[in-house]
């Protein structure tokens, strides 16, 4: 009997059996048993019979759903149709814009789409959750995540004139440079830490404008935007980028791979039509975010400080790069 198949790297369809250990999954089983309904375990396997289809799934390694395909995940949140864009808030920062055939814009990436005919771009920095959770560490470890974005929410748009530059392992788009280093810039004595907080938010909302306004520039749009990945949890990250980068955020209410995986594997057992069905009836947006005119028009004037103040540290960054060898 046809199996439809969740490995490490991708959704598919068998016409013959498959071995055990060919398959791997995590989480998948909670999102695909909301989907497809009813799952029976035995031996550590989640077997789903659907008609003369079968489905399996082995509950192994929780970093899984950080190495499915990232096709998968922006399916899941429902970026289906040409000019859908997503923004991706996780150890990495990544931008996705769903394109009508294959985009060749070099350095961004070119990916197919789960829909046939449409492809989707992908570019990206190095640090984003990874970042949020150095700054946790070393300055708001009492208080943990939830704290401090408490703190980050006190504090008025631009901290005062703090800048973050998120380079903590040199960074990708726009700059590909693996010499650049993070850092503060502006400190004064009115800065506390709720001001180091919301900076990093800003920081990295900065961070993907500029990734963003490299790709507008080869001629790429964004027709709507929704915010997946472990930051967009946070109201006041969400809010930020979406001032930050003037235009509307939505959050889908299930933005990971297993979710998207479940998709695909009703979609092959026939629970729905097509791709389109899937995401018409099982994606939904849970929050919005319009851009405040006021806060974009001041993140705007800040933005430009945070490009010329990047522009104006290379040479120093290099030089520190080098003496830390």
């Amino acid at each position: 009997r046809p199996a439809v198949v969740i490995t490490k790297s991708e959704v598919r369809l068998f016409d013959a059996p498959m071995a055990p250990d060919e398959t791997v999954s995590t989480d998948v089983s909670r999102a695909v048993l909301e989907v497809l309904g009813p799952i029976f375990k035995a031996d550590n396997m989640w077997l789903f019979a659907q008609g003369e289809i079968e489905y399996h799934a082995r509950i192994t390694d929780r970093d899984f759903l950080s190495r499915v395909a990232n096709h998968v995940e922006l399916f899941g949140a429902g970026a289906s149709m040409a000019g859908d864009g997503a923004v991706k808030l996780a150890t990495a920062g990544v931008i996705y814009q769903v394109t009508e055939g294959p985009l060749v814009r070099p350095p961004v990436s070119c990916y197919p789409h789960i829909v046939e005919g449409l492809y989707y771009t992908a570019t990206g920095i190095n640090s984003c959750a990874s970042a949020h959770r150095w700054l946790r560490d070393q300055m708001f470890e009492p208080e943990g995540f939830a704290g401090m974005d408490e703190l980050a929410g006190s504090v008025q748009p631009g901290s005062e004139g703090l800048l973050f530059h998120p380079y903590l392992q040199g960074e990708r788009a726009p700059h590909w440079d693996n010499k650049l280093r993070g850092d503060f810039v502006g400190l004064t004595m009115n800065h506390g830490r709720a001001h180091f907080a919301r900076a990093l938010y800003e920081g990295i909302a900065f961070a993907l404008r500029d990734a963003m306004t490299a790709t507008e520039e080869l001629g790429m749009r964004y027709d709507t935007l929704r915010i997946i990945g472990g930051g967009a949890r946070s109201a006041t990250w969400r809010q930020i980028v979406a001032d930050v980068l003037g235009k509307e955020v939505t959050l889908p209410a299930n933005g990971d791979a297993s979710f998207g995986a479940a998709l695909l594997a009703g979609i092959g057992i026939g629970r729905f039509g097509d791709p389109a069905d899937a995401v018409a009836r099982c994606c939904r947006v849970v929050a919005a975010h319009e851009p405040s005119p006021t806060a974009h028009e001041r993140y705007s004037l800040l933005f430009d400080i945070y490009r010329d103040a990047q522009r104006g540290l290379v040479e120093i960054n290099h030089r520190l790069h080098d003496f830390a060898r």
